[in-house]
């Protein structure tokens, strides 16, 4: 079994030799692509590509791009939708972004704390977008 990612950062910062370290921690430290986090996350909420993608903005095509591994880092907006649809938690919505080569979710940032509420309480997609629009707020662009 892989170690937590808080293992792993105890176990670097009280390591006396990081040489030593990564002999032992190799296995540990290799990293998911977005494609194996989304295999995942579909595996978990018992759900389809085809069901997470007909519910976004997203095109299917580049959906299916994105889920295949093609698309290693598509923008941020398309990540939070996914994360809205599939509904995903915080702590899967900040690995999403991770995985994704996206900036987190800053709650000092209003749209930003705004999405945090809206996937802690599991709205959906349109309730999010209708929200930001009418609040001044960039919504989700509607590219089907």
């Amino acid at each position: 079994m892989k170690a937590t990612t808080e293992a792993l950062e105890s176990r670097i910062t009280t390591e006396g030799d990081f040489e030593n370290f990564l002999s032992k921690c190799t296995e540990d430290m290799e990293e998911k692509t977005l494609s194996d986090y989304l295999a995942e996350l579909l595996e978990k909420h018992g759900k389809s590509k085809r069901e997470i993608l007909e519910h976004t903005y997203i095109d299917v095509n580049y959906g299916y791009q994105i889920f295949n591994g093609t698309k290693k880092n598509p923008g941020r907006d398309l990540l939070l939708q996914l994360a809205l649809v599939f509904p995903l938690t915080l702590k899967e919505t900040k690995h999403l972004l991770y995985y994704g080569g996206a900036s987190g979710l800053y709650p000092r940032n209003k749209r930003d704390a705004y999405f945090m509420f809206a996937l802690s309480k599991k709205y959906s997609l349109e309730e999010v977008n209708r929200y930001l629009t009418g609040n001044d707020l960039m919504p989700f662009r509607e590219g089907k």
